[in-house]
């Protein structure tokens, strides 16, 4: 499986990616773009969640939300 397939099948699995309904202008492309940043903050976070369960946690603790998003630099 190539690196972008694995992608794909990971947007469409943790984010339910075929079911967007953006079709018009360039939403479908801009949302792309905030989704793949989203999946790889998930990835980069240490935590041993897979990303679908870090997204629901996600959702449910904004600590943890937070802790992943100040993440993003230290990971450099």
């Amino acid at each position: 499986m190539l690196a972008s397939d694995a992608c794909t099948w990971v947007l469409d699995v943790s984010m339910d990616e075929d079911r967007a309904r953006n079709r018009k202008g360039n939403g479908a492309a801009c949302l792309a773009v905030v989704r793949r940043l989203a999946l790889n903050i998930a990835r980069m976070h240490p935590d041993k969640r897979s990303v679908r369960r870090k997204f629901l946690h996600a959702q449910r603790k904004q600590e943890f939300l937070v802790d992943m998003i100040r993440r993003i630099r230290r990971s450099e």
